[in-house]
């Protein structure tokens, strides 16, 4: 039976369809969408949700996951804690056909009530899906910090 199950994968595997992998005009989209995500949250701006997918999830440590565009955006833009500092690094971005990810880290700063500080920085994945106009949305985001609790 193993041998079988073994068999059966490997023949669906080579029958499956890779996408074309991304271009350098893919890549310079996504690293755009980061660094404008970044740019609205350290900004304030209104146009946070822009990158983002109407199906998207977020998934936010210590915090349910958060269902549609509506719902990350209000997550994102919570008047608490305040954000001084929001810098991204891409450190990886692949993909084929219509889907890609992005792996990589992140520095945050941010005060709570006006006097405590937090000072956090930590790793993130995020997944890309091409639209029908071209541009590439997030349908799925995942961070987590790496200081202890």
């Amino acid at each position: 039976m193993k041998k079988l199950f073994i068999i059966l994968t490997f023949a669906t595997a080579s029958c499956h369809q890779v996408g074309a992998p991304l271009t350098s005009a893919d890549i310079d989209a996504i690293k755009k969408n980061i660094e404008s995500f970044a740019q609205a949250v350290n900004t304030k701006s209104s146009d946070l949700g822009n990158g983002y997918a109407d199906d998207v999830i977020s998934m936010p440590p210590h915090n349910t996951s958060k269902v549609g565009k509506e719902k990350t955006i209000e997550f994102h833009s919570a008047p608490e804690p305040k954000v001084s500092s929001f810098v991204v690094n891409s450190e990886e971005i692949e993909g084929t056909g219509d889907l890609a990810y992005s792996r990589g880290t992140f520095v945050y700063k941010a005060v709570l009530n006006d006097s405590l500080e937090i000072n956090d920085n930590g790793k993130y994945f995020v997944v890309f899906k091409k639209q029908a106009d071209g541009s590439w949305k997030v349908t799925r985001e995942i961070w987590n910090s790496d200081n202890p609790m």
